[in-house]
């Protein structure tokens, strides 16, 4: 198995330096004799996709075991195992196996195929989980002395890449809501798109008992914060306010941000994203249901009957609802 970076040199873009981080073009990765565009959009997709439901496991390292390999795992709920096969058909050495509940793991053990993950997402980072991406930098400098440089958090605008179409295939919801009449016409529509986050998360996601002065020392401007990426992503959407949630459960207190779009401007907004970088999880499904919707909450045709039943039998198919799946889409996939 050969693996080769070709790239121009390049030096570090530290975290807590908030400046513009421009790619460098032609970075290419060769991995199994397949080239990799270090700067395509499958490359930022991936990045949101991991820091949506990805987590990243590194072991710690003591003298006289044997050694333990990191892991990648990127989380799909069970309706979405066509894009976790797609993905892996990309990346070649990962394995899908299934979870408990409704769900399939994606994971990644090889070092090689790590190697090459990492470089994919390195600079394209928005959350925390830069955190557990720099200490699995760390553990390949220090196994196997392979020294890749640590690239900062990506501050660019959101409209540049594909990077919220992944974060969104994991954690966003498209969502109507209506009122009927006595005459079982609508009267009422609301359509918005709603994504949440916990305010903070075991960013980490590796085995450390030892403390790591690079991260503690290194004044990061998101710490372990979803805050700071939740405001962007309200801002990217003029979204008027980030909800902060805040509720007892049976065991736990919930603590957490979320965005809905309510306003129409926002989901302009959003649909002029995704007609650029669409969605490739069976919320792509969902999505072109909701922007139906959406269009005949603008045109009012929601309020004629035949409109109304064209409504509720779009809205009773959604999400949870959804029994009839096709995947057409995939066929568009980013290319690598």
């Amino acid at each position: 198995m050969k693996l080769r970076l070709v790239t121009p040199n390049f030096h570090d873009c530290l975290i807590c330096n908030k400046k513009k981080y421009e790619n460098i073009n032609n970075k290419i990765f060769i991995f199994n004799n397949k080239e990799y565009n270090l700067n395509s959009m499958f490359a930022y997709y991936l990045a949101g996709l991991i820091e949506g439901d990805g987590s990243i496991s590194i072991p710690n390292i003591k003298k006289g075991e044997k050694l333990r390999y990191p892991v990648i795992k990127i989380t799909f709920a069970e309706k979405d195992l066509p894009l976790a096969e797609k993905i892996n058909s990309y990346l070649i050495d990962g394995n899908i196996y299934k979870e408990k509940g409704k769900y399939y793991n994606l994971v990644f053990y090889k070092m090689n195929v790590n190697i090459l993950i990492i470089n994919l997402i390195n600079g394209k980072l928005r959350t925390p989980k830069i955190y557990a991406l720099y200490k699995l930098i760390d553990w390949f400098d220090e196994t196997k002395n392979i020294k890749i440089p640590k690239l900062g958090i990506d501050f660019t605008n959101l409209n540049n890449n594909s990077w919220l179409s992944g974060f969104l295939d994991t954690d966003g919801s498209f969502s109507a809501f209506y009122k009927l009449n006595k005459l079982n016409i609508v009267t009422e529509l609301r359509c918005y798109m709603r994504i949440s986050q916990k305010q903070n998360k075991n960013y980490f996601g590796f085995e450390d008992n030892n403390n790591n002065n690079n991260l503690k020392n290194s004044n990061i401007i998101i710490d372990h914060s979803y805050l700071y990426i939740m405001n962007t992503i309200k801002d990217y959407l003029n979204v008027s306010n980030l909800r902060i949630i805040n509720r007892n459960r049976k065991n736990f207190k919930e603590l957490g941000y979320e965005i809905r779009t309510n306003k129409i401007v926002s989901n302009y907004i959003l649909i002029n994203y995704l007609n650029k970088y669409p969605l490739f999880s069976s919320k792509f499904l969902d999505y072109t249901d909701w922007k139906i919707i959406f269009d005949m909450k603008m045109n009012k045709e929601y309020k004629w009957k035949r409109g109304t039943e064209k409504l509720v039998t779009l809205k009773l198919g959604m999400n949870n609802n959804r029994i009839n799946f096709h995947w057409e889409h995939l066929n568009n996939f980013w290319v690598i």
